[in-house]
């Protein structure tokens, strides 16, 4: 994995740096997880993004709150390709994809990246194309709109105060620790 890789550089090099795994954790035992491989802690992108504090339009949060799975979740450069032709700061390649709820936009699209070009290029069909996707923005609209998401997705089941997110983490890391001590622990003679 690359956080055991991470791991390992890090302390192949002798350096005292925190690597932090990602992706996918959303409690307790993906924690755990990741502690197992060796990180010092863990990001908890998405679950945090669906707390009451996160500054965000409410429907994204309950779109992510209403996935099912990591099934909803896809990997594009749709949303990138649009927003970059009218934005004046462009995500650069290679880092141009996202990890995003699926919906009409990435359906229509993700499959035909190279049509997406060529109407974003078209001075009359790209703006048409641009335009529906920031009017879908500004409405929040998670049909058509960007609504940010990771592999976790299917494991989040309200929207919470962050607060009690992290205190529930920490909770069922430690039961899990507890579970996995019990199931270690040395038979006796």
């Amino acid at each position: 994995s690359l956080t055991k890789d991470l791991v390992k550089i890090s302390q192949q090099r002798k350096r005292k740096v925190p690597v932090l795994a990602a992706g996918g954790i959303v409690d307790g035992k993906g924690l755990v997880a990741a502690l197992s491989l060796g990180a010092h802690g863990a990001v908890l992108g998405t679950r945090l993004w669906a707390s009451v504090e996160a500054i965000g339009p409410k429907t994204y949060k309950n779109a992510l709150v209403k996935a099912q799975s990591c099934d909803d979740v896809i990997r594009t450069q749709v949303f990138d390709m649009i927003s970059n032709s009218f934005r004046s700061t462009k995500w650069p390649v290679p880092y141009d994809s996202s990890g995003v709820l699926k919906n009409d936009t990435t359906k229509d699209w993700d499959d035909r990246l190279h049509e997406l070009k060529e109407e974003l290029d078209h001075p009359s069909n790209g703006r048409g194309v641009a335009k529906e996707f920031q009017n879908a923005e500004e409405g929040h609209r998670t049909i058509t709109a960007c609504v940010y998401a990771g592999q976790g997705v299917g494991d989040i089941d309200a929207i919470e105060p962050a607060y009690d997110i992290v205190k529930r983490v920490e909770k069922e890391a430690s039961e899990s620790l507890r579970y996995l001590q019990e199931v270690f622990m040395p038979l006796e003679d």
